[in-house]
C-alpha cells in the first residue's frame, strides 16, 4: 500500500518516464507518512517543489503544508515552533477571501491542543472557543472528529475521565473508519 503511495507521487511514470507530482497526492502521502511517525520522509515531501497544482487550490498549497509542518513539530514537542506554523495559517486565512475557513479552523484545533499539551487550558479552550458553531458530528470529517478529541481532552482534565472517555465512543465505533486518529 504505501509503496505504490510513494510511487505515485515519486514523478516516475510506470514506464520509466517523469510524470508531474500533484500537491495533493504529495501531501496526503506527507499526512500519512506523519501519523505513521516517519516524520523525516514526511517533512521531505512537505518542503518538495510541487509541480502540478492541478485542481489545488490555494489553501490547500499554502495553508496545508503548513499545518503538517505544524504537526510535525507537535510530534516533536518542539511546540513554538508548532504554535508558530499554526499561527502562520490563520495569518494567511486574515489575509485571504475565505477559501482557507476548514484550514484556519485546523489551525485553531492544533493552537488548542498546544495549548493542551503546555498545561494551558485556559487558552485551549480559547482556542476552540474561537471556531465558528458547527455540528459536533465527529464521524462527519477529520476537523469534526479532532475538535471531539479536543474537547474530550479537555474534559478529561477538568471534569473526570469517565466523563471524557464517554464523550469519545464515538471513535471506538468507528475505529476502522477513523484509523488516523
Amino acid at each position: 500500500g504505501l509503496r505504490l503511495y510513494r510511487d505515485a507521487v515519486s514523478g516516475v511514470s510506470p514506464d520509466g518516464g517523469t510524470r508531474l507530482r500533484p500537491v495533493s497526492a504529495q501531501l496526503d502521502l506527507a499526512s500519512s507518512l506523519i501519523d505513521l511517525r516517519e516524520l523525516d520522509e514526511g517533512s521531505a515531501l512537505i518542503d518538495a517543489p510541487v509541480e502540478d497544482l492541478g485542481r489545488a487550490s490555494t489553501a490547500e498549497s499554502q495553508a496545508r503544508p503548513l499545518l503538517l509542518r505544524s504537526r510535525v513539530r507537535l510530534i516533536e514537542g518542539r511546540l513554538d515552533e508548532a504554535a508558530d506554523a499554526a499561527q502562520a495559517v490563520l495569518d494567511w486565512k486574515a489575509g485571504g477571501d475565505g477559501s482557507g475557513d476548514y484550514y484556519g479552523a485546523l489551525a485553531q484545533c492544533q493552537l488548542a491542543t498546544i495549548a493542551f499539551r503546555r498545561g494551558d487550558l485556559r487558552t485551549a479552550e480559547k482556542a476552540l472557543g474561537q471556531l465558528p458553531d458547527r455540528p459536533h458530528d465527529p464521524h462527519a470529517d477529520p476537523l469534526s472528529a479532532w475538535l471531539s478529541l479536543v474537547a474530550a481532552f479537555l474534559a478529561d482534565a477538568r471534569e473526570t475521565p469517565g466523563q471524557a472517555a464517554a464523550s469519545l465512543a464515538w471513535a471506538y465505533d468507528g475505529i476502522r473508519e477513523f484509523k488516523w486518529l
